[in-house]
C-alpha cells in the first residue's frame, strides 16, 4: 500500500466502476478541488483495487471513505491513522469485510446521483428561493435546531453554499452544498431541512431542485446521502430525478478494534 497526492491518479481510480463509480465517489470527487483537497489523505492499494480517503474536518473530526476490495480497504483503514473515534462510509457490498474492523453501529444508507438531463423541476409551492447571505446566519442556525445532525458552516454564508426557501422575509427552509468542483465536475449535496410547520407540502423536493438546478449549471453530477429508512426523504428526492442508488452503512463516531 502507499499513500498518494497525484489528483490525476486518484480521479481515475475514483470514477472506476470496480472501486464504486463516480456516484459513490461524488464527495470524494469534490474532495480533490482546492478547497477540499489539503485537508485530505488517500492510501492506495498496490495493486490500485482498492482506495481509501481521509478527510479532516474541525479540530480533531475525520471521516474515512472506501472504495474498491473491501479485505484491502479493511487493511488500508489499519494503517490510516485515524483518530481514536471517526466516521465511516463503507458500501454494502464491502462491509463484510471492513464492519468487523470497526465498533460501533453502521446505519442503512443510500447515496443518490442526479445528472443534468435527469432532473425534474418540482411544483411551486408559492416560497421564493434565495442564496444565505453572511447576514442570515441566525435564522439559518433557528432553523438547524430542528435538524440536529447538520453540519452547517457560518464561515460559508455568502459564497452560494446555501440556498434558502423565504416566505417572504422568514426562511423556512435550506439546503447546503458540502462540496462543488469544477475540477471534477462534481458536487454533493446536504443539511437539507424544512421547518416543522411546512413539512408535507413539497418544501423539500422544491428546494433541492431549485438548488441542483443551480448546481448543475456548472457541475455534471450532484450527489446526496439519505438514510434508507427515512422513506419520505427518498420520495422527495426520487420525485426531482435522483436515482443509481448505492446501498452503503455509515457510522458516526465509530473506532477501530
Amino acid at each position: 500500500m502507499r499513500e498518494t497526492r497525484d489528483r490525476d491518479l486518484l480521479e481515475r481510480l475514483l470514477r472506476d466502476p470496480a472501486l464504486g463509480g463516480p456516484v459513490w465517489a461524488g464527495y470524494a470527487l469534490g474532495d480533490l478541488d482546492d478547497a477540499w483537497f489539503p485537508r485530505t489523505r488517500w492510501l492506495v492499494a498496490d495493486d490500485e483495487a482498492a482506495l481509501v480517503l481521509v478527510f479532516r474536518w474541525g479540530e480533531d473530526g475525520a471521516t474515512a471513505l472506501t472504495f474498491g476490495d473491501g479485505p484491502a480497504c479493511a487493511d488500508l483503514l489499519g494503517a490510516a491513522d485515524l483518530p481514536a473515534r471517526f466516521d465511516l462510509h463503507v458500501r454494502e457490498v464491502d462491509a463484510a469485510a471492513v464492519a468487523p474492523r470497526v465498533q460501533g453501529a453502521l446505519t442503512p444508507c443510500l447515496r443518490l446521483g442526479l445528472t443534468r438531463d435527469a432532473l425534474r423541476p418540482a411544483p411551486e409551492v408559492g416560497l421564493a428561493a434565495r442564496p444565505l447571505a453572511p447576514g442570515d446566519g441566525p435564522a439559518a442556525r433557528a432553523l438547524y435546531a430542528h435538524y440536529p445532525a447538520n453540519v452547517f458552516d457560518p464561515a460559508r454564508l455568502g459564497d452560494g453554499a446555501y440556498l434558502g426557501a423565504w416566505d417572504g422575509e422568514r426562511l423556512v427552509g435550506v439546503a447546503g452544498t458540502h462540496v462543488a468542483s469544477t475540477r471534477t465536475r462534481a458536487a454533493a449535496i446536504g443539511d437539507v431541512v424544512v421547518h416543522p410547520d411546512l413539512r408535507g407540502r413539497g418544501v423539500g423536493a422544491w428546494l433541492t431542485a431549485a438548488h441542483c438546478a443551480r448546481l448543475l449549471a456548472r457541475v455534471d453530477l450532484v450527489v446526496l446521502n439519505v438514510a434508507r429508512g427515512n422513506a419520505a426523504a427518498r420520495r422527495a428526492y426520487e420525485r426531482v430525478g435522483f436515482g443509481a442508488a448505492v446501498p452503503y452503512l455509515e457510522g458516526a463516531g465509530v473506532s477501530l478494534r
